[in-house]
């Protein structure tokens, strides 16, 4: 066993926030055969249901307690919510502890964490690319995680052993794919990948309003309208989060709907034909 490997098994892993990710992240670790796991929810009644599960070994839903003990502290919350809850506590986080996330957006999100981050602890961010279109710890699954991407921003200021907790953290979820980016890069490409799908489907459920589209539905309409079952709260700060990098996107994808339109419009079959069969074989390619 390798030294990462042996600090991630001794490690007192603390879950800050039970809903879809958090407890999906307790259950996968304890599957995982992790046995010191404690967590606290601001909902009791979700602490007492984690608990009562035989998921965490905390009796108290404190947050003192939980960063006095824990040696590896995943903060399960929004990005707004991990910056205060960073600002508030980073004085009471053990010495030598090893903290990450799991946010959809980094850049504005550590430039304010930077600010009171002490030397003391290791705060490694990373992304697991995994969810639900339905939130809430009574949809968190242990296999959540399997086989997902797993993305980890590194600060400059991380130290090499705690990269490699968190990799063990992500293999031990039952992520396969492990990848090193900057802050910067994982922004520009999360809108790409997961924020523009979310506002075409967004959009695209906003006009079927009123259309009483059930009746000609098939594939295609469930394929293109799964992801708008969206957390508004969660998703709104994401997207305005990042808005140096989604509003281009957006005036991009703008452009090319125009350029479509203008082929229908103008009744160009040839250059339709190879517009599309070039957007086929470009999906055939990245599958």
């Amino acid at each position: 066993m390798d030294d990462a490997s042996s600090t991630f098994q001794s490690a007192t892993i603390g879950v800050v926030g039970l809903g879809l990710m958090g407890g999906s992240i307790i259950k996968a670790l304890k599957r995982h055969g992790c046995s010191d796991l404690i967590g606290i929810d601001a909902n009791q009644h979700i602490f007492q249901q984690a608990r009562q599960e035989g998921l965490l070994h905390n009796e108290q839903n404190q947050v003192t307690d939980l960063l006095k003990e824990a040696t590896l502290i995943i903060l399960c919350l929004t990005p707004s919510e991990t910056i205060k809850f960073v600002q508030t506590n980073h004085e009471k986080f053990r010495s030598g502890s090893v903290i990450t996330d799991i946010c959809g957006i980094k850049t504005s999100m550590l430039d304010q964490i930077q600010k009171h981050l002490r030397k003391d602890v290791d705060y490694v961010p990373a992304h697991p690319m995994a969810g639900r279109e339905k939130g809430g710890f009574d949809y968190s699954q242990e296999t959540l995680f399997d086989g997902c991407n797993y993305i980890i921003t590194p600060l400059q200021t991380n130290r090499e052993a705690s990269i490699d907790l968190v990799r063990q953290l992500a293999h031990a979820l039952g992520s396969s794919n492990v990848f090193l980016s900057s802050p910067e890069q994982h922004d520009h490409m999360i809108t790409y990948t997961s924020q523009i799908p979310h506002v075409l489907s967004v959009v695209y459920m906003k006009e079927a309003s009123g259309r009483q589209p059930k009746s000609f539905s098939a594939g295609s309409y469930k394929d293109v309208s799964r992801v708008a079952s969206i957390d508004g709260k969660m998703w709104s700060e994401l997207f305005i989060s990042n808005r140096n990098y989604l509003v281009p996107e957006i005036q991009l994808f703008i452009e090319k709907l125009s350029e479509v339109e203008q082929l229908i419009q103008n009744g160009d079959q040839a250059n339709l034909e190879n517009y599309l069969t070039e957007a086929a074989s470009i999906k055939k390619e990245l599958g």
